[in-house]
């Protein structure tokens, strides 16, 4: 009972972020951070944590985020100068340049050059963990029904869908759902889709009692599959680039594993499956989008949110100095905005507050050290999902579905920051949860 609970609150937790324009706020995320607390402390005081037969996998992912969250309080303890200079010798530079402004002499600083901004971002790093572990928890509970703390997913998927199906309905185009941006609207329905999909697939391959009726399953399937054509009607409804194309990758992804899975006696029998397969989302690609999106993907140098497609580009390329500047652990997280400004040659009149690239952001703010290891926690996760989908276990379909959320975000991650959405970076790591390693 604790542990449906414990699902319950964390759910509202995530229903809050997402309905509060994706937590941005730092007084709406803190409510969310509050609720997450309040879920994992209800499940790990009556419940025995979850153990593990293969102690490898989860092991070193323990140990990656212990340094990712290590590196993070790092960037806002005070260090000497003399630490700082070893580290990040340009921070020490900046500081000290700053003396004669503030007449005082500096001992000891952060080695982020935005410490209260860099406060909130560890904050949520450590919420993000913790929901990895109280759904990795609750995935242990519920192993043989998987699809139960990945319901949560595909309801909340499902409402904020049909929200941008009623702002269409009613005039709103692009519609948004609860988001401001409608990239981060699309990001959330990407991640959500692969899970109504594949829980529903779930739902028609369920052994059944022969005297069991095949009404009910087949029923439940449709009103998945239901919720996950509505997500993809307010990605296309969105006209948002990148989301529509990571959402279309990732059912090709999807798909082509489960052919892959489906043959795996008989690899011959693979070419003309995967060919058809390959041919019917080119041609959805074609004719799926709406006029709007396919004039978006004509112009790509459309403005949206006072940031165009070549102006991205520019300071993309603008970033790499401001990487250089501080290679090692960055130059702190949550402070491009700030230190981006003596790189930044185009669009004076605008502020840059994201990189529009989660990559470059985070190397930009947490140096190659916290990148190496953000990268390599992606990495074992999705070898992982798709290790979990090919061995055929239970919750084969679940995994599949991680790998199809985790295809699409990576890609959404190019051209946009959904990763700093609190909402929809709790996604990420809700389903890095659903990652069975045992």
């Amino acid at each position: 009972m604790s542990a449906i609970l414990s699902l319950v609150i964390l759910t509202l937790a995530w229903a809050h972020a997402v309905m509060t324009n994706g937590a941005v706020e730092v007084n709406d995320w803190q409510i969310s951070a509050i609720g997450i607390a309040v879920a994992g402390l209800i499940y790990w005081l009556f419940n025995r944590p979850e153990g593990t037969r293969n102690r490898t996998f989860p092991n070193l992912v323990f140990y990656l985020l212990a340094l990712m969250l290590g590196l993070a309080a790092l960037q806002i303890v005070p260090l000497p100068l003399a630490v700082i200079g070893f580290i990040s010798p340009q921070r020490v530079v900046d500081i000290q340049s700053a003396v004669p402004f503030t007449g005082q002499p500096v001992s000891y600083a952060t080695l982020s050059s935005v410490p209260i901004a860099s406060r909130e971002i560890v904050v949520t790093l450590f919420c993000y963990v913790l929901v990895y572990f109280l759904v990795r928890q609750l995935a242990g509970r519920f192993k043989d029904t998987l699809w139960v703390p990945a319901l949560p997913l595909v309801i909340i998927g499902t409402l904020e869908g049909a929200l941008g199906v009623f702002q269409t309905l009613s005039g709103i185009d692009p519609p948004v759902g609860s988001f401001v941006n409608r990239n981060h609207f699309a990001g959330l329905l990407e991640m959500c889709m692969p899970m109504a999909i594949m829980v529903g697939f779930g739902m028609l391959s369920k052994n059944q009692d022969r005297y069991s009726s095949p009404l009910k399953p087949a029923l439940l399937a449709c009103l998945f599959f239901g919720g996950a054509a509505i997500m993809m009607l307010s990605i296309v409804r969105s006209s948002s680039r990148m989301g529509f194309m990571a959402a279309m990758v990732s059912l090709l992804v999807m798909a082509v594993a489960g052919i892959f899975s489906a043959t795996r006696n008989s690899p011959k029998l693979r070419l003309i499956p995967v060919a058809i397969v390959v041919l019917l989302f080119a041609g959805a690609f074609i004719f799926m989008p709406t006029d709007r999106l396919a004039e978006r993907f004509a112009d790509m140098a459309a403005t949206e949110n006072a940031v165009d497609s070549e102006s991205r580009l520019l300071f993309w390329k603008q970033t790499g100095p401001l990487i250089a500047t501080y290679p090692i652990v960055g130059c702190g997280l949550g402070a491009y905005e700030s230190c981006f400004y003596k790189f930044k040659g185009v669009m004076p009149e605008s502020t840059i507050d994201y990189a529009h690239n989660d990559y470059i952001q985070i190397l930009a703010e947490f140096g190659f050290t916290g990148f190496a290891v953000i990268f390599a926690l992606l990495v074992l996760f999705y070898k992982r999902a798709f290790h979990n989908f090919s061995v055929g276990k239970i919750d084969s379909g679940i995994a599949l579905a991680c790998v199809g959320a985790f295809t699409a975000i990576i890609l959404h991650s190019a051209a946009d920051f959904n990763l700093y959405i609190p909402a929809n970076g709790l996604i990420v790591a809700w389903v890095a949860g659903l990652v069975r390693d045992a």
